[in-house]
């Protein structure tokens, strides 16, 4: 088993969000210990455009991101809270983006985890998305199609293409 190999990768494509979105993505992680999510910010017109909520969830038995429990450490909003562990840094008008990577264990987590982003209520719009991979897991997948995961919450969402040699 080569480990730089034994990765799942699930893609929330590109979505332009508009005043309060929100968007999910549902993570199937049977067979994997490790989990690392980019969130992904564009450029904006304002210069204090950010997500409003960047919230980690997961469950045994459900695969809707609205309906797993929050997993308050790994969760982030506009500022620490009860429920969000971490503050989601302001964007500059002049920046180029932001990349907000959440990383975490998987063996002691439920088998399905979700990423639900809400934009901010009252910022223009901006480009967002998201790719989470699975790592360590209990096979090496073999072909292009066992690299690419299915987002749960969107299962006509595809994108990620493996050339596997």
């Amino acid at each position: 088993m080569i480990p730089a190999q034994n990765v799942k990768t699930i893609l929330l494509p590109p979505l332009l969000t508009t005043s309060a979105s929100t968007h999910g993505m549902s993570i199937d992680t049977k067979g994997f210990d490790y989990c690392v999510i980019d969130v992904i910010q564009g450029t904006h017109v304002t210069n204090a455009y950010q997500l409003q909520e960047v919230v980690i969830s997961e469950s045994d038995t459900v695969t809707s991101v609205t309906s797993q429990t929050q997993i308050v450490a790994l969760s982030s909003s506009q500022a620490t809270t009860a429920s969000h562990a971490y503050a989601i840094p302001t964007l500059a008008a002049t920046s180029i983006g932001s990349v907000l990577t959440i990383q975490f264990d998987l063996k002691d987590r439920k088998r399905y985890v979700g990423l639900y982003l809400l934009a901010h209520a009252t910022d223009p719009s901006a480009v967002v998305c998201a790719v989470a991979r699975l790592t360590r897991g209990e096979e090496s997948p073999i072909t292009a199609a066992q690299h690419d995961g299915e987002n749960l919450e969107h299962t006509s969402a595809s994108g990620c293409i493996g050339i596997v040699n």
